[in-house]
């Protein structure tokens, strides 16, 4: 007689086979491989030549001028414009954020990058901080933050910076809600990312 059942916690579906009173387990199963759940980066590109109202007016509610790159995208039934702004600079030092807009209006704020020069003052250099952005599964939208140098891991702390992880949409509450935590795919993915910035 053969049963099957699920072991592990991967669930891979594997046979146990029972002969009389002893119950011989099938190892070399035949299995399904959990699928894993993919992260896809978002499809930014230029702001020059992004004239549409819903950036136009969010830019301009938040007296912003330096847009470097959008994306559009949507996340389960919603449409979503990314933006990722200029938000300050001085000295050896410069900032951006990411601002995910909805029906024209700002719905979330992210740290995108800041970085000092050791020249830098205030803050104290050098380090680099970068934030990162993706979907994943097409339902949730993936944060994280990746830094160099000791400076920048106070950055982070002393910044506003949500938990990093996966969000998801909340329609009624109009609002991006934790919903899982960051997975080493998520962290690895962003310090690749930081890894190419200079």
């Amino acid at each position: 007689m053969l049963r099957l059942s699920r072991f592990g916690a991967r669930a891979r579906i594997c046979a146990r086979l029972v002969l009389g009173m002893v119950t011989v387990m099938i190892v070399a199963c035949e299995g399904e491989r959990e699928q894993k759940a993919t992260l896809a980066a978002l499809p930014w590109h230029a702001a020059v030549g992004d004239t549409s109202a819903d950036l136009r007016d969010a830019i301009q509610a938040l007296s912003d001028t330096g847009v470097i790159s959008t994306a559009r995208l949507r996340i389960g039934a919603t449409d979503f414009l990314f933006a990722r702004m200029r938000t300050g600079s001085g000295t050896g030092w410069r900032q951006s954020e990411f601002r995910v807009i909805s029906s024209g209006e700002v719905v979330w704020r992210l740290l995108a990058d800041e970085s000092a020069a050791a020249s830098a003052s205030p803050p104290p250099g050098p380090y680099l901080v970068h934030g990162c952005l993706f979907v994943r599964d097409d339902s949730l939208l993936a944060y994280y933050v990746a830094s160099k140098g000791v400076a920048g891991q106070q950055v982070i702390r002393d910044d506003s910076t949500p938990r990093f992880g996966h969000y998801r949409w909340a329609p009624a509450k109009r609002a991006f809600q934790y919903a899982l935590p960051a997975d080493s795919d998520l962290q690895n993915l962003c310090e690749r990312e930081l890894s190419t910035q200079r």
